[in-house]
């Protein structure tokens, strides 16, 4: 079990809140372009937003999971 103290742990725990602010505003956004859009292209726009969103989570945790943390 790494130590409280680890720069690592730190960083672990920042990214994770930062991942769930970002999610956060992704689900609002989504909520709202589909709940109050009228027609097919609100949920169109949705769906291409929700793919980058994903995109954009994999591609940051990826590089995140290759940063080497030092002390």
């Amino acid at each position: 079990m790494p130590a409280l103290t680890d720069i690592k742990t730190y960083a672990t725990f920042i990214y994770a809140f930062l991942m769930l602010v970002y999610w956060s505003g992704t689900f609002v956004i989504l909520y709202h372009l589909i709940r109050f859009g009228i027609g097919n292209q609100p949920k169109k726009i949705a769906v291409v937003f929700l793919s980058g969103s994903l995109i954009l989570s994999i591609i940051t945790t990826l590089f995140f999971a290759q940063v080497i943390f030092t002390q």
